[in-house]
């Protein structure tokens, strides 16, 4: 992490789970109280939205835009959509896909 991301992780900062699926389902329910929006883009994998519906959450679905051919995320919309709440946005990178 330090030498891709420039983040010094300590290891007991880690938690090992099976798969992207059940994280999603943990972070939800850990981070986020029964009324806490989650703050999800869209289009996005299914499990994402699935994440929140299962734990009763609220969703607020922030707009993707296409740069240079390729779906990314818009922050700016992600925040307008968590203004008026108290929210979790669910994200992943994977790679090197987003500029």
């Amino acid at each position: 992490m330090r030498e891709r991301y420039q983040w010094d992780v300590k290891a007991e900062w880690l938690v090992f789970l099976p798969g992207l699926v059940s994280g999603l389902h943990l972070t939800v329910r850990a981070l986020t109280e029964a009324a806490e929006a989650v703050v999800i883009p869209n289009p996005i994998y299914p499990p994402f939205r699935a994440a929140a519906r299962s734990a009763g959450r609220p969703q607020r679905l922030a707009p993707m835009r296409i740069a240079d051919g390729r779906w990314c995320v818009d922050f700016a919309a992600a925040e307008r959509c968590s203004a008026l709440c108290t929210a979790v946005f669910l994200y992943f990178k994977r790679g090197r896909s987003q500029k």
